[in-house]
């Protein structure tokens, strides 16, 4: 019997893998570090224009470009996953959006917040439900 059954065996592979995989870990903790400056950096001077998150946008479209034109399997190497996306990015994008609210304006339009958060999602479920119900009738999803 093989003694390696259930256990990782050390193969190039595993070894480029695990690469790619903390690369991908470096460009994201260099883009959050660039986040964390640039917020800082807007706050503190207060521009017209400009947020956060664009810097960030693009910078990683410029790392995307960059790294499309070294390898043109860049792509394979940093596939999306909702998994990490849902468990480990929203979290604390949804936490700094919430921690960096203005309280007094959000209450003071907490009517319309209600309105398009409420109604709009209603809206969207009946949009949603008559045209499933449509296409089914004109059997357009065939099963």
């Amino acid at each position: 019997m093989d003694s390696n059954i259930g256990s990782f065996a050390s193969t190039e592979d595993n070894k480029t893998s695990e690469a790619y995989v903390s690369g991908a870990a470096m460009v994201m903790i260099f883009l959050i570090a660039v986040y964390i400056n640039a917020e800082a950096f807007i706050e503190s001077k207060k521009p017209i224009i400009g947020h956060a998150t664009t810097v960030v946008v693009l910078l990683g479209m410029l790392i995307s470009y960059i790294g499309f034109l070294i390898d043109h399997n860049f792509e394979d190497e940093f596939k999306f996953s909702d998994d990490i996306f849902f468990y480990v990015c929203l979290p604390p994008i949804v936490f700094s959006s919430g921690f960096n609210m203005r309280r007094k304006k959000f209450f003071a339009n907490f009517g319309y917040v209600l309105l398009f958060g409420v109604i709009g999602t209603i809206i969207c479920f009946l949009c949603f439900t008559f045209m499933t119900i449509g296409f089914n009738e004109l059997e357009f999803f065939k099963m």
